[in-house]
């Protein structure tokens, strides 16, 4: 496709014709196609950091049943829990700035060729859908439950 769209700006350039729109589709081309690989780049890595953790966890885990006797229960330290989730915490936060730094970078691309009026509108449907996903630990709060009634009413 980006083939394509090469051989066409180059065709329309030899013939002296309209390239200025060409070249701001193929720019816009190119922004997403860096961010969606930007993207999957920083998933591929996170990933990867978050299975080594497992990783972690579940050798912790399996190493406290190692000295389970009968009729015991195994000490569960929260040390290592502690680590193991404050280890998630980190990747977590670092693929959250890494994505942020991705999509300015993005949005920054397009602003040069958005016109200003659309920009906000547009902004804001993409700022809406990636939001739930930037919030730093932000967990919706639960409704308040009336006195005398139950949680499930």
């Amino acid at each position: 496709m980006l083939l394509l769209a090469h051989l066409l700006r180059n065709q329309l350039r030899r013939d002296h014709r309209m390239t200025y729109p060409v070249d701001q589709i193929l720019h816009l081309m190119k922004a997403n196609g860096q961010f969606m690989l930007k993207l999957a780049d920083i998933t591929r890595g996170s990933s990867q950091e978050y299975a080594q953790i497992g990783t972690k966890a579940a050798s912790e885990f399996a190493n406290r049943f190692q000295t389970l006797q009968l009729g015991k229960v195994p000490s569960f330290d929260s040390e290592g829990a502690q680590q193991i989730l404050s280890d998630m915490q980190k990747v977590r936060e670092e693929t959250l700035g890494q994505v942020r730094g991705v999509f300015e970078e993005w949005q920054g691309a397009w602003s040069q060729f958005v016109p200003a009026d659309g920009q906000k509108q547009f902004a804001d449907t993409v700022q809406g859908f990636f939001t739930p996903f930037l919030n730093k630990g932000e967990e919706a709060k639960p409704a308040p439950v009336k006195a005398g009634t139950t949680k499930a009413e």
